[in-house]
This record gives C-alpha cells, sequence and structure tokens, in this order.
C-alpha cells in the first residue's frame, strides 16, 4: 500500500452526531405470522423374513454373517440413540412463551393467538387430537388461507413407500427364486438380508436428524421439501396479497426459511406433524432496523457520552416519522416482530429521531450527554474497518504492513475517526489494542483515513458547560 502518512489538522474538523447508527441489514421485520400445517407418515420399521439356507459350517455364511452382525449392532444402536432422544424431549415440556413466531395469524386475519404447551413425542390419539385443533383454530372466514395450510398431507408417502416396496420385493425376490444352485441363494441371501439392514440403518438416522432439526424450532427439510414450501409460499402469498399483506422472506430467499426458528413439530411412532409460522407483512411497507452505538468524546480531561450508553436497537418506517425501540425478545434469529403497540420513550424516542432521520436541529437541546472525569484512550467500533478512538495520547500508533508507524496528535476535544484497514494494527502504549485481520473482507476500506470529529451540539458551545453536580465522578450535559 503506497500512501502518504496521513496528517491531522486540529483547525479543520468534522462534524458528526454523539451516536452512530449502523444499520442491520440481516434482519426482516413481520408484523404477523400465517400457519403453514404439514402431517405425514411417519414410518415404523418392519422386519422382513427373508429365508436363510445358510449352514454354519459354510465359510461364506460365517462371513456374511459376521458382517450382518456389524449392521445389526449399528442399527440398534441409532435406534438407542433415537429412542433416548424421544424420551428426553417427551420428559420436558415446551416453556409457555411469547416467541416472536407466537402470533397466530395475529391480528391481521382474525385468528386468535394460541400458546401451545405440548411434548414433542406424543401418543398417536393425542397426536390426532392436536393436529385437528390446529386446523380448527383457523378462521372460517379464511377459508381460502385456510386451504393453503391444510392441504399438503403425508409429505414422505412416495420415500416410505419406496422402501417398503423395495424391502418387499427384495424379500419377495429370494423366497420365490428357483433355478439357483445352493450357494448362489446363500450368497443371494445374504447380501439382500445385508442390505435390507443397511435401508433399517439408514431410515433411523433419517428420523434422528428430524428430530435434531425439530429441537431447534427449524424445518426439517427431509420432510417439507425446498420445491414443496417454495410452491406452498406462492400460493399463500398470492392469498394473503388480497388482505394487503406480503412474505417478510422472499421465495427467492427460500433457505432462509430452513435457518429461521420458526417451526413446532410433533411426532407419534408413525406420524409426524409440522407447523411452521410463515412471517407476513404490510405490502408496501419498508422498515429499517438500526443499532445505536454511542461515541465517546474527549473535552479536555473529561469522556462524555450519550446517555443511552449501551447499544440498542430501533426500528424505522420510510412513510412514517415514529422510531420505536425493538424489545430484545422480539428479534430471533434475523426476524424482529414489530408490535401493534410501539415501545418508545418519549423524550429519548425524539432524540433518536432526530439522528435516524439526520436531522440534526435541537439535538444539543433533546440529546442529553454525561461525562466522566476520564482521559484514557478507548476504541469505539462502529464497523468493520470504521473506528472511533477517543483520547488518543503520543502513545497511540498505527502500524500497517509497511511499517510505517504513524503518531497521532493529542485531541483533547471530540475523537479521532478512523478507516482501518486489514493489514493495519492499533498500539497504545507498545500494547495492540485494535488487531489486524486475515483473511480481509473484500467490504474493508483499502486505505487508511483519519479525521478528527466533534459531535454536532457541541459547536455552539465556547467552553465547557459548569455544572455543581459531581456525584459519582460525573458531570451532567
Amino acid at each position: 500500500m503506497n500512501q502518504e502518512t496521513p496528517t491531522i489538522n486540529p483547525q479543520f474538523s468534522k462534524l458528526t452526531s454523539h451516536i452512530a447508527v449502523k444499520e442491520i441489514l440481516d434482519y426482516k421485520v413481520y408484523e404477523a405470522s400465517v400457519p403453514l400445517i404439514y402431517d405425514s407418515k411417519w414410518s415404523k420399521s418392519e422386519d422382513i423374513q427373508i429365508n436363510n439356507p445358510c449352514q454354519k459350517e459354510n465359510q461364506w455364511c460365517k462371513a456374511a454373517e459376521q458382517f450382518h452382525e456389524i449392521i445389526e449392532a449399528d442399527f440398534i444402536n441409532i435406534n438407542n440413540d433415537l429412542q433416548d432422544k424421544t424420551e428426553e424431549i417427551n420428559s420436558i415440556r415446551h416453556r409457555q412463551r411469547r416467541s416472536v413466531m407466537a402470533t397466530f395469524l395475529g391480528y391481521c386475519c382474525g385468528v386468535a393467538s394460541k400458546e401451545e404447551t405440548q411434548d414433542l413425542y406424543v401418543g398417536e390419539t393425542k397426536l390426532a387430537y392436536n393436529l385437528q385443533s390446529l386446523y380448527n383454530t383457523l378462521d372460517t372466514d379464511h377459508s381460502q388461507l385456510s386451504k393453503v395450510a391444510t392441504s399438503v398431507e403425508t409429505m414422505t408417502d412416495q420415500a416410505n413407500h419406496f422402501l417398503k416396496m423395495t424391502k418387499e420385493t427384495i424379500a419377495d425376490t429370494i423366497n420365490k427364486t428357483e433355478n439357483i444352485n445352493q450357494n448362489e441363494k446363500i450368497m443371494f441371501s445374504m447380501v439382500m438380508k445385508n442390505t435390507i439392514g443397511i435401508f433399517q440403518s439408514i431410515e433411523a438416522q433419517r428420523k434422528s436428524r428430524i428430530i435434531d432439526i425439530c429441537k431447534e424450532n427449524k424445518i426439517p427439510h427431509i420432510v417439507v421439501p425446498l420445491e414443496t414450501l417454495r410452491s406452498d409460499l406462492t400460493e399463500l402469498d398470492e392469498k394473503i396479497s388480497r388482505e394487503g399483506y406480503t412474505l417478510s422472506l422472499k421465495t427467492e430467499d427460500i433457505t432462509a426459511y430452513y435457518s429461521a426458528e420458526i417451526a413446532t413439530c410433533m411426532f407419534s411412532p408413525s406420524k409426524i406433524a409440522i407447523k411452521i409460522q410463515i412471517p407476513i407483512i404490510k405490502k408496501n411497507k419498508k422498515y429499517s432496523i438500526s443499532k445505536l452505538i454511542p461515541i465517546p468524546f474527549a473535552w479536555k480531561d473529561v469522556t462524555c457520552i450519550a446517555q443511552q450508553e449501551k447499544e440498542e436497537l430501533w426500528i424505522s418506517s420510510e412513510y412514517n416519522t415514529q422510531v420505536s425501540k425493538i424489545n430484545t425478545e422480539d428479534c430471533k434469529k434475523g426476524l424482529c416482530f414489530m408490535r401493534r403497540v410501539r415501545t418508545q420513550i418519549p423524550s429519548e424516542a425524539t432524540c433518536i429521531n432526530l439522528i435516524i432521520k439526520r436531522k440534526n436541529h435541537k439535538l444539543m437541546e433533546l440529546c442529553q450527554m454525561k461525562c466522566y472525569h476520564t482521559t484514557k484512550t478507548t476504541v469505539t467500533q462502529i464497523k468493520e474497518d470504521h473506528l472511533i478512538i477517543t483520547h488518543p495520547s503520543n502513545d497511540t500508533e498505527i502500524l500497517c504492513s509497511e511499517n510505517k508507524k504513524i503518531i497521532t496528535e493529542n485531541i483533547t476535544y471530540g475523537a479521532l475517526e478512523v478507516w482501518l484497514p486489514c493489514n493495519c494494527q492499533i498500539w497504545d502504549k507498545k500494547t495492540i489494542i485494535v488487531e489486524n485481520t486475515f483473511p480481509c473482507d473484500s467490504r474493508v476500506t483499502d486505505y487508511l483515513n483519519i479525521s478528527h470529529i466533534i459531535p454536532q451540539q457541541w459547536t455552539k458551545w465556547a467552553t465547557m458547560p459548569k455544572t455543581n453536580d459531581r456525584k459519582h465522578n460525573e458531570l451532567h450535559i
């Protein structure tokens, strides 16, 4: 990297807000959720009897039997693990909570919300009752919507039938085969017997995988294939569009549904029921979610920071001046639930609104800061390559790959804004306080850039405001 050593000109300062606004692009907002319900046959393991013409004194038989014992032992271990998982699930009830996916059609479609507290692994009768209850919960006024939720049944029938037919065909072929000598029949019999054992092990592993996915409240792709879900979501989107809604997660990003925690599963020995809460939002409604990061600024021998001292998530609408705080429990795995009643603190929300909407008037009046007597050098990270250094000293150095040291000036007012490439480090008093990174993200800046910044609301102040409030070694501005 060939570049001149950056210099700081204290006479020229860049104005900024005392709180950095970092837009969170990974989150999607939704206002309600619509259920898609799938119920599928959960095939039982059936023993396929095969006539065994093997004699113990036959060496081929002994070798084949040993191979079969290995497969059978593996199958038993998998089944034992499967049994342990179902017993574990059966002993722990789902905690009753209002999760981000708890709204069952919510307020949008006239269906009452319902919290289910049930075992994941249930008996046949209980599963049938709960499944029917889910279907009945759908309001009759939305029968067209309900049709999507109830039309898909026995999603794995084809796979289960194929496996069953394969087993039966193998058994029938062995038992009816004639015109082969004894050794050929022995070999054919043992190969098919071991093949069936492999099929059974695969089936048990498949069940185990489904249970693991369901325990994480995610959609088991083995039961609900990608193309099936895409087709149902497309149909659902058309139906809710008539109500003025659309999908929060678009079908183009179908894999996002499988990573989101939006599924509830129930099992019985022969059946599985899956309810998927599909997040929806009003059409033509655009929300943005921002993380607000308070920036500490120096004023001689004190450090001043916004009264909102912790990072918080706020949400704003493109067509609405209102800015609302998001409850932590309403955001989960990239999804944020937008409640009907917006949570906000009037005075703080007004300040935050000015910052998010990039309106600088009344900042001094509405956005308060408090100051502490400290000159400790601190680094605040806004983005991967965007840093704020407060109270840099003559011992603060930036070292890049060319072994070039840039010694920063002692800034007693404001802070230093640094855009730092991957190959650079920041040192303070011979200690690394910001490491270089590898591999380097392509979005990170290639050039070192340093600016002197001061908060916008300080521009009208000639001196530090005086106050007699020195409790806890802090000043209120």
